[in-house]
């Protein structure tokens, strides 16, 4: 499929885009243009182009241009979105640089704060890297997963440089389609290769009263 919740895959062959005119259709009237889309050389070379952080259930016109040539359209209906249970963090469409440092024990306290007691869902964006430091997770009732959402791009990847510490206890902990990998940016003690991946875990339970109601990994690589 090219077309998900909040992104669409953009294919072209034997041509050179530079720009994509992302519109909404309308059922009467004029389309209206959301933005334009620089084409990258590696898209070129890739041939394809994700489009991301559009609305879901909601039909577009995404038009090709090269050095203001015109070169054809297609239309796209991004689907209906995932439904998941108690609060959502939805994590897609951030740029990679920014969705590398978003996990912490600041953003998890904030999250926590915000929906108390509660299951939380932080929906990860397929195919990027987020770092998975040393995260300490204040006590809660509610079960914390971690998913990839619906994907054009395979599985969120963690770059694990610590591990996941329950500052209490927390009603469950369930990772999904994730590929927890080496995190050569952290330093060299946490590639590939390093003794004992620099003594990293997923998750550490090493004092008394540390408690994790329920631990899952469903369709992950570790």
């Amino acid at each position: 499929a090219d077309e998900i919740d909040t992104q669409v895959r953009v294919s072209w062959t034997g041509t050179t885009y530079d720009t994509l005119y992302v519109s909404q259709k309308a059922s009467t009237g004029k389309d209206s243009l959301i933005r334009k889309v620089p084409v990258p050389a590696s898209a070129n070379t890739a041939g394809q182009l994700i489009v991301k952080n559009l609305k879901s259930n909601t039909t577009y016109k995404i038009t090709a241009y090269y050095q203001g040539q015109y070169l054809g359209y297609r239309s796209y209906k991004t689907a209906v979105p995932q439904s998941f249970s108690g609060a959502v963090i939805d994590l897609r469409g951030r740029d990679s640089s920014t969705a590398y440092t978003t996990l912490s024990t600041d953003s998890l306290t904030a999250w926590l704060n915000a929906y108390p007691n509660q299951n939380l869902t932080i929906v990860l964006d397929g195919g990027v890297t987020y770092r998975m430091p040393q995260i300490n997770i204040p006590t809660t009732t509610g079960k914390i997963t971690f998913v990839t959402g619906l994907s054009l791009n395979g599985n969120a990847n963690f770059a694990v440089s610590g591990s996941i510490i329950p500052y209490g206890s927390i009603g469950g902990l369930t990772f999904q389609k994730i590929f927890f990998t080496e995190a050569p940016l952290e330093g060299s003690s946490y590639a590939k290769g390093a003794a004992n991946f620099g003594g990293t875990y997923i998750i550490n339970c090493n004092q008394v009263g540390y408690h994790v109601g329920k631990l899952d990994f469903e369709s992950c690589s570790i």
